[in-house]
């Protein structure tokens, strides 16, 4: 088991004193071995989850969570693995004759199938740009 910490940072006094007040109880529900409560925004480096919300954020550290170096690799290979699969459904929708002869409802889920790893290939993105930054 890891120690995961947190930080919640938030821009209303009145929180900042709620969270540090309740510091304990939060790490227990949230299963965190340590609560940063700080004042105003601070830049958090290396890769973090975060949940905002208009006033407050939280943030989850990755460092020390993830191996960096694996967690890329095995992201690239899933996007390869994707990217190879949407271009060849690619090419099977470009094409004249599979739209003429296959059903409308293979090429309706062949179309579907484009959009869905079109999306995958997106968020993948996102997830290593995120570790990365």
């Amino acid at each position: 088991q890891k120690d995961i910490s947190a930080i919640i940072q938030t821009a209303d006094k009145k929180f900042e004193e709620l969270f540090t007040a309740h510091a304990e109880i939060i790490n227990h529900l949230a299963h965190c071995s340590k609560i940063e409560v700080l004042f105003g925004r601070k830049e958090i480096s290396k890769s973090a989850r975060k949940i905002s919300g208009p006033t407050t954020e939280v943030v989850i550290p990755l460092e020390g969570l993830l191996d960096f170096e694996k967690e890329t690799a095995r992201l690239e290979k899933e996007k390869g693995s994707a990217q190879k699969a949407w271009e060849a459904v690619s090419a099977r929708i470009e094409s004249k004759i599979f739209r003429d002869k296959a059903p409308k409802e293979v090429v309706e889920s062949e179309t579907a199938k484009y959009h869905e790893l079109g999306e995958k290939i997106k968020k993948l993105d996102e997830q290593l740009n995120t570790l990365k930054q």
